[in-house]
């Protein structure tokens, strides 16, 4: 049976030490960020299609903040909150146009920076009667998905100064599930290592330098070279791998 102490055991756990990408995983190799002006500045594109709304699209690793436990989220991914039509017409207006940046609780909400979903985890987990702590922060991997990419909402706050990226990508919004498979793991500052829920819910800063993985074993990852599917500790290797992997030029830095 899957538990919290057996996810955070010091067997299942990997180290992040590469800020640069667990900050901004734009600069992972294979992220894709599509700006908005995809759809005004191609060739004769706005002369012939008339477009109201121009969302800029975001694929690659994600973090989301969530106060509902892994033993949970492993098994059943992360789903859509059930609406009416209208609140789905309205949540299409809203991830698509992104008006001030805010998309509230419709979508599926992930940040290519851990920090600000380590924040707002803790917020979450205080909204949450059932929940016993500070939240958790979940590492997805969306390379095989598409996301709305959002600008923060407060250009202006110090974790968007820090890291110039959040003015541009703050959040990364799926409109559809997200299983479970997909979910690498969770993360947290790293510190000591000792299983059980105190350590995985440290406090986050804005800028960590290194955080712990603790591995979901349902997580898949396909290896389109060898045409095999690997899954769990292996799997997350191949993660870890390019998040600890260096920047390649000092643009990669500034991103």
């Amino acid at each position: 049976m899957l538990t919290l102490e057996s996810v955070t055991h010091y067997s299942n756990i990997l180290e992040l030490t590469n800020p640069h990408h667990f900050l901004n995983t734009t600069t992972i190799p294979g992220a894709c960020y599509t700006p908005a002006d995809w759809c005004s500045d191609a060739p004769g594109f706005s002369e012939t299609v008339v477009v109201k709304v121009k969302p800029s699209y975001f694929s690659g690793y994600v973090f989301r903040g969530d106060a509902r436990p892994p033993d949970l989220i492993f098994e059943v991914g992360f789903g859509l909150q059930p609406t009416s039509s209208s609140a789905r017409r309205h949540r299409l207006r809203t991830i698509g146009a992104v008006k001030g940046g805010i998309t509230g609780k419709h979508g599926i909400s992930t940040s290519v920076c851990a920090s600000v979903c380590g924040h707002y985890s803790s917020r979450a987990s205080n909204l949450d009667p059932f929940s016993s702590g500070a939240g958790f922060v979940y590492l997805i991997d969306a390379t095989e998905f598409k996301g709305f990419a959002i600008p923060s909402p407060r250009p202006n706050d110090p974790i968007a100064a820090q890291n110039p990226i959040l003015k541009d990508i703050y959040e990364v919004n799926f409109a559809s599930y997200i299983p479970g498979s997909y979910i690498v793991g969770i993360v947290w500052p790293s510190g000591r290592i000792t299983s059980g829920l105190k350590h995985c819910q440290r406090p986050w800063l804005d800028t960590p330098s290194r955080i712990w993985l603790a591995v979901n074993p349902h997580f898949t990852k396909p290896m389109l070279v060898t045409d095999t599917i690997m899954e769990g500790m292996e799997a997350a290797m191949q993660v870890q791998s390019h998040f600890n992997e260096r920047p390649t030029s000092s643009a990669d830095t500034n991103r």
